[in-house]
């Protein structure tokens, strides 16, 4: 057993995780860890679960609906220039894919399998965020790409628990505050739609957010508090535009669906 080191080193020292042992495997190899996908924002292990399988197929079906998704009365965060946020969202998911794609997994992964459904659930995480904290982040990964990193690796190795915190930044614990209380909101109103535990989500959350740098933090907590003084809901949001974008009409109409 090695000393601990963050994932950034890995590749470069040729380390892989396996369990909650480190080991050298040889130059270029990366860890391998466990694959969780972004199911319902909760870190759902892929391919485990019936209504999951169901939940990525309808994605993929249903991926290249023309989307119209328009709610009265609120204007979006990315409302700036659409062309120049569609062009920031599809440079940052191109990244995201090529590096999930990447990640070495300790058993097969489903998800893996279907990068449509893994583009979907990452346009709908960064679709409220302004053009300056999609181009921060966007310089994050090429960041990361250019120093040999895979940020997709490391937040799921931290999300396993098999390397220490990679950023001590108090505005990630106010991030996930945030995000957990409209989640949880979402959790009072719709039972049946949103039901995995909440420590989840703020695993899964807090993991990501530790491979960010600090100014995308910044730009992040400003796009929030931003949505929050306008009493928005950035979870409902998100949500709403993913299950049109699936062929729902509505949160409401998912939930009524699940009850019978």
């Amino acid at each position: 057993m090695i000393r601990w080191e963050t994932v950034a080193a890995y590749g470069r020292r040729g380390l892989s995780v396996t369990g909650e042992r480190m080991q050298h495997t040889g130059a270029g190899t990366a860890p391998n860890v466990h694959c969780r996908c972004r199911q319902m924002e909760t870190g759902t292990v892929c391919g485990r679960s019936g209504s999951a399988e169901k939940f990525i197929d309808a994605i993929i079906r249903y991926d290249r609906m023309v989307l119209s998704f328009k709610r009265e009365g609120t204007s979006y965060i990315m409302a700036e220039n659409e062309d120049k946020h569609k062009e920031l969202l599809n440079r940052i998911i191109e990244i995201e894919l090529n590096m999930f794609m990447r990640v070495r997994t300790t058993e097969p992964a489903a998800c893996q399998e279907r990068p449509e459904t893994f583009r979907v659930m990452r346009e709908m995480n960064h679709f409220f965020y302004s053009d300056e904290t999609l181009q921060s982040y966007l310089e994050d990964l090429e960041s990361a790409l250019a120093s040999g990193r895979n940020l997709l690796t490391e937040k799921y190795a931290r999300m396993d628990d098999l390397i220490p915190p990679l950023k001590d930044n108090p505005l990630i614990a106010e991030i996930v505050g945030i995000e957990q209380a409209w989640m949880d909101e979402l959790r009072d109103r719709y039972p049946l739609t949103f039901q995995n535990p909440a420590e989840r989500f703020g695993t899964y959350l807090s993991s990501e957010l530790e491979t960010y740098s600090d100014r995308t933090l910044e730009l992040i907590f400003k796009d929030l508090t931003g949505a929050k003084q306008e009493e928005r809901n950035l979870a409902e949001e998100r949500y709403s535009y993913l299950f049109k974008k699936i062929g729902y009409g509505s949160i409401d109409e998912v939930e009524k669906k699940k009850g019978g």
